[in-house]
């Protein structure tokens, strides 16, 4: 089970693009201060001026982004195989995928994948610190189209809720992950989203008290009703 499973790092200005170019078509306001970016140097915010913004941005500093990639896949590559052996073993789910990749973006922090196997992490950080939430975004992603399979009626809110929660307990307090990263001290956990945070106690003892991951799993979702 999830044998020779492999994650893999890589920068794509093109990508970089569509992702910016679907979150404002979708209304969506992840990219934070981007769009105060592109208005500053652009006059508006547009799909053309999207596109411009991307490749000045390359343009100046792609190949730090690709040297960061590199780093990031060295360290990654250290603890690639215990992390995905610990998935499996504590699990007992199997991968959707034969691997995943990651891509190494300038412009977001971090974005899992709700049903597929590419996840996206920020440039600017510590090729090491970075394992750990780049851990967070895998555990989504692998988990996800479990929760789709376990809990069909779910709403796909109800999803993230659980494997958000379900990861940060797992990687923060688990001691087996945490010997991945260990100068990993903040337990505070999931500040960004406030309504998770309450439930994070409840969740740690149900996951340290259920021997079966798919009771474990049940009780989560029982909890969150």
């Amino acid at each position: 089970m999830n044998k020779d499973i492999k994650l893999n790092f890589f920068s794509d200005k093109n990508r970089d693009c569509d992702l910016l170019t679907s979150m404002y078509l979708d209304k969506k306001y992840l990219a934070g201060m981007i769009w105060a970016d592109i208005e500053k140097l652009h006059g508006e915010i547009n799909v053309k001026n999207i596109d411009l913004y991307v490749k000045n941005t390359y343009q100046s500093y792609g190949n730090f982004i690709e040297k960061t990639s590199k780093l990031y896949q060295n360290s990654w590559d250290e603890v690639n195989d215990q992390f995905f052996s610990l998935m499996a073993e504590k699990t007992k789910l199997s991968s959707h995928f034969p691997d995943y990749r990651c891509h190494v973006t300038a412009f977001l922090q971090g974005l899992s994948n709700w049903g597929g196997n590419i996840i996206t992490r920020g440039w600017k950080e510590n090729p090491f610190i970075m394992r750990k939430i780049t851990a967070h975004e895998i555990v989504i992603a692998y988990l996800w189209n479990h929760l789709k399979n376990i809990f069909p009626n779910n709403t796909d809110d109800k999803h993230w809720k659980i494997s958000e929660l379900i990861a940060w307990v797992m990687l923060s307090h688990d001691k087996d992950f945490m010997k991945l990263w260990p100068w990993f001290i903040d337990k505070s956990g999931l500040q960004n989203y406030p309504q998770l945070v309450v439930h994070i106690d409840k969740v740690k003892d149900i996951y340290f008290t259920t021997k079966d991951f798919k009771d474990f799993l049940l009780s989560v979702d029982d909890h969150l009703d």
